[in-house]
């Protein structure tokens, strides 16, 4: 297992983040001390770093992902959340990512001069060719990142890749960062964990 930390904007704006993904899997697809079996790579991470692995394949060599595991990411840096409809929020739950915020990440992640058709930037925009064999999405129902996810997950089974698709209901964006034990929040947290362990047991199969 790699953990990666990649660089952030607004100090490292596109395409800084995904360059630094495909650094690190060409690293390990090189192989050089030759322990990895470099033909079960699978890549995954929450939020953004879902988005990042979910483009990881555009920047790879078709086949050299065996998987993507993406927990609540960003697919569709497009959108403006500021004139879109809130996400419902349950009683007792606060939305992390309120619209101004959502606006005010991209600006500072996306410049002006960027092509938001750029595969690496929006899963939604990365050829479905480019995506392995198997992809796990975790969504949140109360995440405004939810709705730009279901619109992926029908355009890659359209295109006839198996994806997996787990949503928490009543979960926002993060839950699991902060879930406590003993609460529905913390059994979610084990749902959704044993979830991506089996998974990924299918995968390195």
């Amino acid at each position: 297992m790699t953990h990666l930390v990649h660089t952030t904007a607004p100090e490292w704006p596109f395409p800084a983040a995904p360059e630094d993904v495909k650094d690190v899997i060409d690293h390990t697809l090189k192989n050089e001390e030759g322990y990895l079996d470099i033909a079960r790579v699978v890549i995954g991470g929450f939020s953004a770093g879902g988005t990042l692995a979910l483009t990881a394949g555009a920047s790879q060599p078709k086949g050299a992902l065996k998987g993507v595991v993406a927990i609540y990411p960003a697919t569709d840096l497009s959108i403006d959340h500021t004139i879109r409809p809130p996400a419902s929020i349950s009683e007792g739950n606060s939305n992390p990512l309120p619209p101004w915020f959502l606006k005010l990440g991209y600006r500072s992640y996306i410049s002006s001069t960027t092509d938001v058709l750029d595969p690496r930037l929006s899963p939604v925009n990365t050829d479905t060719s480019s995506f392995p064999e198997r992809v796990l999405l975790i969504i949140c129902e109360e995440d405004p990142l939810h709705d730009e996810a279901i619109v992926l997950v029908e355009r890659l089974r359209i295109a006839g890749l198996q994806v997996d698709l787990k949503e928490m209901p009543k979960m926002v964006h993060g839950w699991d960062k902060e879930a406590k034990e003993r609460t529905l929040a913390g059994a979610a947290r084990h749902e959704a964990y044993e979830t991506v362990v089996d998974t990924l047991k299918i995968m390195f199969q």
